[in-house]
Order: structure tokens, then C-alpha cells, then sequence
């Protein structure tokens, strides 16, 4: 399997974490179970929500950030040890008032982790690198974050778990509605398989007919030469996306949609790059192979970089939040650039060096024409 389709799917596989965070799931998905968030979090809500804007923040709001962003944090910590309890229980009783108390846990958290993402967007820069930094208190809102993350993850599995049993019972009921969507995904397929097996063919054609005997096709015909060099990409692109908003009609399956987020950003990053290759390759033409070379391997390293770090932060801000964790991670994205483009530089050192010689060499070159003139 290409690297790109690994990607892809460790992506789709990442993805189905987002839902944790935003999925409201109901026992066997009955939407008339009354599902609150406790009261403290609600009222905490209120009071962030009720924050003014930090252009006009006077003195005693940004006292009053501090103080809220301390309840929160306590009470954070409070209602994840009722989540780990609440989970536990259900673990040991999979009855419905368990996975109910654990729902209303897990909305509690969600509703509070908002508060504490909005308040650290308002309090102070020396309390947010506190809270987010590598010191002590970083430390210890990491440790908290990645525990309130596993517990999201194994919440995650048994509702999963649920949707899957939901989804088996239905096709007990009436199958027809699950046969209808496989058959739309067989057909987008057999499609994708269809265009793979004779892309090139078709498109070698289109050449021949529109562009090699044509020395000045119009803007419309090279629009689709450009495109036909990512066809393969884009191919899969539309069939993912297709077959997804397609196995989103069954009900039990709707959360998948999620997943059409992640797929644009690593086959759109490709196709990206296939563009911009074929551009810089096309208007490189007068250039020597080893400068072409080094122009296509800076273009690569800097755009996947792009995209696996838009991936690894967007993946970051569903799963765990804009907070500790995600700030660590962006610190790690910040080194990787810094470290790609040290790479870089040493990649073009020596055509650099090269260049500097032609430059000195040429000058002197000029220097000693103008002595000889000078003393004739």
C-alpha cells in the first residue's frame, strides 16, 4: 500500500476519537433520555459565557479570569474521578442508569474542558505558560489531560460498541436500508477501480489529441493537463467522501461524516503537492537537473510538513483540546519546522557556496577590467 494511503487510514483511525468529544450518545440512541450536565459546570459556563471581550476587560474581570479558571481546574479534577468511578461501574454492570451517570459525566467534562479552553484564552500570558508549559504546573495539567483522554477513549469504545449492537439490531429488523448503501459503496468502487485501471490510457490520449500537436492550447486545456497529473489522488478523494456521506444515511453510522474532515487534509495535500511539483518541474525547464532537484525537495519537505502538522493540531484541538497537550504538541510542530528548514539550508549549502564563487569570481573579473582601463 502507497505511504499516502497509510496515512490515510492511520488518520481515519485517529479521527474516530473526535467523536468522544462531540458525540451526545443516548442508551440504544433514544433521544428522550434527559441527559444534564451537573449544576456547577453549568453555572461555570454561564459565567465564562458572561465574560466581556478581552478589549474591554477592566482589572477586576481579569481577577475574576483567575478565579474562574481555579474553580474550573478543581473542578475538573473532581468530576473525572466520578468519570473513572462512573466507567468502572459500568464496566462491572452494564446496565443503563450506569452508562446514564457515565453520559452525564462525560458531558460535565466536555462542557467544563470549553470553559478552560476559553478562560486560558483570556487570563494573563505568565498563568497560560504555567498551565501549558513544561514546568510543574505543565506537568501536572498534562498528566491530568491524558488521563481525562483515556477515559474519553475507553467512554469512546463502549459507545461505539453500542452503535454497532444498535446497527445489528436494525438489520435484524430490516436489512434493506444497509444492502441499498453497500451496493452505493460497491458501485462507487467498481467506479474508482474503473478510472484507476484506465486514467492513464485516457489521459495519454487527451495528450496526444489537445496538446502535442497544439503549441498554444487554450488555458482551459492545460487547466486540465494541470489536473490530470493528481487524477489518481483526486480520484480517491471524491470516492472516500462519496462512500462516506453515503454510509452516513444509516443512522447508527452518522458520526462518520467526521472522518471526510481528515481525508481532505491528507489526499488534498497531496494533490497539492502534485500541483505545485508540476508547476515548479514545468517552469524549471532552463534550469540545470541538480537545481531542479533541489527546488522539488525543499517544495516537498516544507508542504507534507504542512499537512502532517495540520493533521497531528487538528487531531489534537478534537481529541484533547486547545490546551496543555496541544500546546506541547505545537511546541513539537514549531521544532520540526525549525529542524526542516536547517535541513534545507544544508541541502543548498553547497550550490549556495557554488553561487558565492561565480559572484566573487566574476566580480574580480570586473575589478581587474576596470584597473587595466584605468591605467591605460
Amino acid at each position: 500500500m502507497p505511504p499516502i494511503f497509510r496515512q490515510v487510514f492511520l488518520c481515519l483511525f485517529l479521527a474516530l476519537t473526535t467523536v468522544s468529544l462531540k458525540a451526545n450518545a443516548n442508551w440504544d440512541f433514544n433521544p428522550n433520555d434527559d441527559l444534564k450536565i451537573h449544576d456547577s459546570a453549568a453555572e461555570l459556563a454561564s459565567q465564562v459565557y458572561a465574560l466581556p471581550d478581552p478589549l474591554f476587560m477592566t482589572p477586576s474581570d481579569t481577577k475574576r479570569v483567575d478565579q474562574l479558571l481555579g474553580r474550573v481546574l478543581n473542578e475538573l479534577a473532581i468530576q473525572t474521578k466520578q468519570f473513572d468511578e462512573h466507567l468502572v461501574s459500568y464496566r462491572s454492570d452494564a446496565s443503563k442508569e450506569h452508562w446514564v451517570a457515565a453520559q452525564k459525566s462525560y458531558l460535565t467534562l466536555n462542557s467544563l474542558s470549553q470553559s478552560k479552553q476559553q478562560l486560558l484564552t483570556l487570563t494573563s500570558n505568565e498563568l497560560r505558560n504555567q498551565l501549558t508549559g513544561f514546568g510543574p504546573y505543565g506537568v501536572r495539567q498534562f498528566q491530568h489531560e491524558w488521563q481525562l483522554t483515556t477515559l474519553n477513549l475507553e467512554y469512546l469504545v463502549h459507545y461505539q460498541l453500542q452503535s454497532f449492537k444498535s446497527l445489528f439490531n436494525d438489520i435484524l429488523v430490516s436489512p434493506i436500508p444497509v444492502i441499498w448503501v453497500g451496493l452505493k459503496v460497491l458501485m462507487i468502487y467498481f467506479a474508482l477501480v474503473w478510472w484507476l485501471a484506465n486514467s492513464q490510457r485516457l489521459i495519454t490520449l487527451f495528450k496526444e489529441r489537445q496538446l502535442d500537436n497544439n503549441p498554444n492550447p487554450p488555458i482551459w486545456i492545460r487547466a486540465i493537463w494541470y489536473v490530470s497529473r493528481a487524477n489518481k489522488a483526486i480520484a480517491w478523494l471524491f470516492a472516500i467522501t462519496l462512500s462516506l456521506r453515503v454510509l452516513t444515511q444509516i443512522e447508527s453510522l452518522s458520526h462518520l461524516i467526521f472522518l471526510e474532515i481528515f481525508t481532505w487534509w491528507i489526499l488534498g495535500g497531496s494533490i497539492a503537492v502534485s500541483f505545485i511539483l508540476e508547476f515548479t518541474y514545468r517552469h524549471s525547464v532552463r534550469s540545470s537537473k541538480k537545481l531542479t532537484a533541489l527546488r522539488l525537495s525543499t517544495i516537498r519537505r516544507f508542504v507534507w510538513s504542512f499537512i502532517v502538522a495540520g493533521v497531528i493540531l487538528q487531531i489534537s484541538a478534537r481529541t484533547v483540546g486547545e490546551a496543555t497537550i496541544y500546546s506541547w504538541i505545537y511546541s513539537v510542530v514549531v521544532l520540526w519546522f525549525a529542524l526542516i528548514f536547517i535541513s534545507v539550508l544544508r541541502l543548498w549549502r553547497q550550490k549556495v557556496f557554488e553561487s558565492v564563487e561565480d559572484i566573487d569570481d566574476k566580480l574580480a573579473l570586473l575589478i581587474g577590467r576596470y584597473r587595466i582601463s584605468g591605467l591605460s
